[in-house]
């Protein structure tokens, strides 16, 4: 295997659609559609591209594009990318969904990985987990059972008197949809009683937080795609407010209190190994499982200056856990 430096064709799509440095994708050996920039899917980006050059692949060029949450663009660079690499990786449900439609058009049995996708069943990219059948496989992002019944044990273990969960998602977001009917038996288990709310884009992801933080005693966000592109949003309309915020994943954690979150770099790494058997000629995709986490994979983290500011004592937290201060690191 060659060792060398991997060539980024392209950008990361940091800038608008409009202003993109063009190149000719057919040049690179992986193309990389990425939904958004933000925490998660950035750290399974770096994942993936790191376990490349681990494995001895540095020489192999990628060309990423980075839709900015934003649908259009995200059509638009699937488009393009459709069946014009060795490989193709989707980061994200909208991504992955898109791209696979594109190759379908235009019968393109290129390989495509997607990673950061909470069920791909149901997304309609593969045919079960265990067989996915056709050009497409990947890692799903899917929270463990035993990590979503640990982020909702955390309610009642810092907030004991605590009646009323808010359930909070995006109803343009299936993957939210899976997650947050996996989580309510769970929070109605622990004697909790849900209240749903849902936001229909990022600009009244605000306005909705707030007024769900009025009657409930804890928020839980799954790994939604758009409000992890909005954090801030989050963290603005919560401010000093009691309402504790158990996020999906640790990136999220910027506009909340506590998650027992997954490791997406490690997810990353996962999927390139997926990627690398593949193009080497190991394994056909069909022959390629989905990758999913387990609990072992997961990790306790929390924002100390976000509980401080909402008045929770770092004290509070579990005691029987490891814990990670995001903000210490």
């Amino acid at each position: 295997m060659k060792k060398g430096k991997i060539l980024i064709l392209g950008a990361l799509a940091l800038a608008p659609l409009t202003s993109m440095t063009g190149c000719d994708l057919k040049e690179a050996d992986i193309g990389i559609l990425q939904f958004g920039a933000f925490a998660a899917l950035d750290n399974a980006r770096e994942g993936f591209i790191q376990e490349l050059k681990d494995k001895g692949h540095g020489d192999w060029t990628i060309d990423v594009k980075n839709a900015q949450a934003n649908s259009a663009n995200n059509g638009t660079y699937a488009a393009e990318m459709a069946g014009k690499h060795r490989l193709n990786l989707a980061i994200a449900t909208p991504s992955a969904t898109a791209l696979k439609a594109e190759q379908e058009n235009i019968d393109s049995k290129v390989p495509l990985l997607f990673t950061a996708v909470t069920d791909p069943v149901d997304a309609g990219l593969v045919k079960s987990n265990a067989a996915p059948e056709g050009f497409t496989t990947g890692s799903s992002d899917a929270i463990p059972d035993e990590a979503l019944a640990a982020q909702i044990s955390l309610v009642k273990a810092i907030l004991p008197e605590a009646k009323k969960l808010g359930i909070f998602y995006c109803a343009s977001e299936t993957n939210s949809k899976v997650q947050a009917d996996l989580v309510k038996p769970i929070a109605i288990q622990q004697g909790l009683e849900i209240v749903e709310e849902k936001c229909t884009s990022q600009f009244d992801i605000g306005a909705k937080v707030l007024d769900l933080a009025s009657k409930v005693d804890a928020i839980w966000m799954p790994t939604d795609n758009i409000i992890a592109n909005s954090v801030g949003e989050v963290q603005t309309a919560i401010g000093d407010k009691k309402v504790l915020l158990v996020m999906g994943e640790e990136g999220m954690v910027a506009g909340g209190h506590v998650s027992v979150s997954i490791d997406y770099f490690k997810l990353g790494r996962k999927t390139a190994d997926l990627a690398i058997d593949i193009l080497e000629g190991n394994k056909t995709v069909a022959e390629s499982p989905v990758y999913i986490p387990t609990i072992e994979s997961c990790s306790y983290v929390y924002s100390s200056k976000n509980l401080a500011k909402a008045g929770f004592d770092v004290s509070s937290l579990p005691k029987t856990t490891t814990w990670v201060d995001l903000d210490a690191q």
